[in-house]
């Protein structure tokens, strides 16, 4: 097959376009195939019909690994349409759930309960959050493309002067690479340690982003005024534990 007609290989469409910018006058652009898509469009249907009376926290253990496997998949490639079209089907198919879980409910009503500025999120107003856990739904529209990094030349893996380079370049590209930006800064600044209990942030807990100030009393979401930390400290904190 001619690369300019394109063609799918582990669930990538791989294709030739014409590019008048480039050398060759060609660009190669790897996206998500088309039909893999629409299967996931699908299963994010099928997701939601099945949980239809459950609870917020309920839909967000569910969906969130859902969301983040496929994103963190197809984040190195061209997919950030694709990742803005699938957030906003996911939006509505939200506020879908939302109306038939509480179908005489006014829609102020719905909003107010479901939809808020998450700090994960800083700056989105829209965001699914389960208020009592402080969960929050993963934005798929706002994961971040990331293109795979060369190794250094001399590096090798088997060298113990290179560890702490193997061992940073995996944390970061693994863990740390799948928050938002303001996320990303704090956890750096931590060393990706929990500033509650002291212990890795990536033991398998969900992490949460704290504002030290609460926005209600003005605080802001510069990186100075937020702190990471496993979700149950989270509660723990606000708790006065």
């Amino acid at each position: 097959m001619n690369l300019s007609e394109g063609f799918d290989f582990l669930g990538f469409n791989i294709r030739h376009y014409q590019d008048t910018s480039t050398r060759t006058g060609w660009k190669l652009l790897i996206r998500p195939g088309r039909e893999n898509v629409a299967r996931f469009r699908q299963k994010l249907r099928d997701t939601y019909k099945r949980l239809q009376g459950s609870n917020a926290m309920c839909l967000i253990r569910v969906l969130n690994p859902i969301l983040r496997g496929w994103a963190n998949y197809y984040r190195g490639v061209v997919s950030s349409k694709v990742f803005g079209r699938l957030g906003g089907y996911v939006f509505w198919k939200t506020r879908r759930w939302i109306s038939k879980t509480h179908p005489n409910k006014s829609y102020t009503w719905r909003d107010r309960h479901y939809w808020m500025e998450h700090p994960a999120y800083p700056g989105k107003n829209w965001s699914f959050v389960d208020k009592g856990s402080g969960m929050v739904l993963y934005r798929i529209g706002c994961t971040r493309i990331q293109r795979h990094v060369l190794i250094q030349g001399k590096a090798c893996p088997d060298d113990p002067d290179y560890r702490d380079y193997f061992e940073q370049r995996h944390r970061e590209s693994r863990q740390i690479e799948d928050f938002p930006k303001a996320a990303q800064r704090v956890i750096r600044k931590q060393q990706a340690n929990c500033r509650h209990c002291g212990q890795s942030l990536f033991n398998g807990e969900e992490v949460h982003i704290h504002h030290k100030t609460p926005r209600a009393q003005g605080g802001s979401n510069l990186v100075s005024n937020l702190v990471a930390l496993h979700m149950v400290c989270h509660l723990q904190l606000h708790q006065g534990a």
